[in-house]
């Protein structure tokens, strides 16, 4: 079975990732643009960047094959 790390798109398109660490105060997941220009807590990326949809970024299974088609 493969791992799940949570993920959430901004309303421009960028990806943000969990990076497993959560802010002190408010206890809210500190997520990280993709690629690492911007990083804060949930409602401080809400505030600056937009609303966020929530999604999953899965890593398969050693051997498997990669999905086809709908990109």
């Amino acid at each position: 079975m493969g791992a799940s790390i949570p993920a959430w798109v901004d309303d421009d398109g960028r990806l943000w990732i969990d990076t497993g660490h959560v802010h002190p105060k408010t206890g809210e997941p500190i997520v990280e643009l993709l690629n690492g220009h911007s990083r804060g807590s949930l409602s401080w990326v809400r505030q600056h960047h937009g609303e966020l949809r929530q999604l999953g970024v899965t890593k398969l299974p050693d051997g498997a094959e990669e999905p086809r088609g709908g990109r």
